[in-house]
């Protein structure tokens, strides 16, 4: 699976340590919404 087109501008080395765990939590569920966007769009890939 390539980059992630839908947030090109995150830049995982941006957060700070005593915000680094709710930056990825914020990640994380950007990309568990986009998956499943993508999964209900009906892709085969």
């Amino acid at each position: 699976m390539r980059g992630s087109p839908y947030r090109p501008d995150v830049d995982h080395n941006a957060c700070t340590d005593e915000h680094r765990a709710s930056c990825k939590k914020k990640i994380a569920g950007l990309e568990i919404e986009m998956f499943i966007e993508w999964q209900e769009s009906g892709s085969s890939m």
